[in-house]
Order: C-alpha cells, then structure tokens, then sequence
C-alpha cells in the first residue's frame, strides 16, 4: 500500500491532489470511502488530505499528480508512506515499511 499528503508546518492541506481513479480529485473530493474498488490505482476522500491506494496485491506503481499551491504559499513537505505486505494476511513477518517526509522549498 501507499499513501501521501503535502502539508505545510501546522499540518494545512498544501497544493491539489488528482488521482488515476476518474473525477477523483481533491477539487471533486468525495465525503466517502469508495464502496467498490476505484478504477485507478490511487484515490482521495473524506477532507482529501491524502491520497490513498488501490488495486490489488501485484500493484507496485501508484499514478497521481499533485498541484502546487499559488506562488507565496511556503514551504511544503510531502509525507509518504508504503507497506509491502506479502504474508498474505496471516502475520506480519517479512512485511516491508517505509515512511519518511521530503521538504519542498519554494523557490527552489
């Protein structure tokens, strides 16, 4: 799995996510958790604060773009997340996890 957010200091949503999934976007952001699987491999819901993963088990590329915020805006850092869980559910031995942030400069 896979999920991401750009933020500012306090924790603000910073810029627009658009996912792979069709009229999925942080400007058309459902209240919802989709019901079915989403037709891309990402998607956003709820505040949009993040996007999110789907797909199936074999999936290791998640395709969405992310829209700066307007000149003046600051900094942003990008939060990121993944797991390869490859168990199939019965533990969590061998599983790998991955976090970390990236700071985005503005300006630079």
């Amino acid at each position: 799995g896979f999920s991401a957010s750009f933020e500012d200091p306090g924790g603000a949503v910073m810029g627009s996510l658009f996912s792979d999934t069709p009229n999925n976007s942080s400007n058309n952001c459902p209240s919802q958790a989709p019901t079915n699987a989403p037709s891309g491999t990402t998607f956003v819901y709820g505040d949009c604060h993040a996007i999110l993963f789907s797909g199936g088990d074999d999936v290791t590329q998640w395709v969405f773009q992310w829209e700066a915020p307007a000149a003046g805006a600051g900094d942003v850092t990008m939060w990121y997340g993944g797991v390869d869980g490859d168990t199939g559910g019965h533990n969590s031995m061998h599983d790998d996890v991955v976090q970390g942030s990236v700071l985005l400069r503005e300006g630079s």
